[in-house]
């Protein structure tokens, strides 16, 4: 792998499922809404159960601050999906430190490498044609000519 190419948090709910929850879990859902379910199903699942869980315990007054405050208290434990568990706080907004640090730890190895060898030339060359251009030392059709004559030389 070169890079990151997709990520997926939770597990692909089958009907035949080797887990027995899941495969209880996905059968109710066909059962319920008459198709298979999809991890798009799960998502909205955990969206909304979290979203319950929440709400009750911020009681029978529910404000968008009260709701607030509790989600930044609550710790929500790993599911039988493959869901890591996440947490909140006031100045955290993305849940799960383990999808986070994974995030993080592609973006540090994922480098571009331009596949040809003009790479570098071709971004000075454009580069300077953006700067004569909005000093008014070129018109932009007089910087794309001497930019175009300078790469085919």
């Amino acid at each position: 792998m070169n890079g990151l190419y997709a990520t997926m948090t939770v597990q692909n709910p089958y009907l035949d499922e080797a887990s027995q929850p899941i495969r209880f879990w996905a059968n109710k859902y066909k059962t319920k809404f008459n198709e298979d379910p999809t991890v798009f199903s799960v998502y909205g699942y955990n969206i909304i159960d979290i979203f319950a869980k929440a709400a009750q315990k911020a009681g029978t007054n529910l404000t968008t601050d009260s709701f607030i405050k509790v989600m930044d208290t609550m710790t929500i434990p790993p599911d039988m999906f493959g869901s890591a568990q996440g947490s909140y706080s006031p100045t955290k907004r993305l849940g799960s430190d383990a999808y986070v640090d994974f995030l993080r730890q592609q973006m540090e190895v994922a480098l571009p490498v331009p596949s040809f060898p003009q790479y570098d030339q071709i971004g000075r060359v454009l580069q300077q044609a953006v700067v004569e251009v909005l000093s008014g030392d070129d018109t932009p059709e007089e910087a794309a000519e001497r930019a175009a004559g300078a790469l085919t030389r």
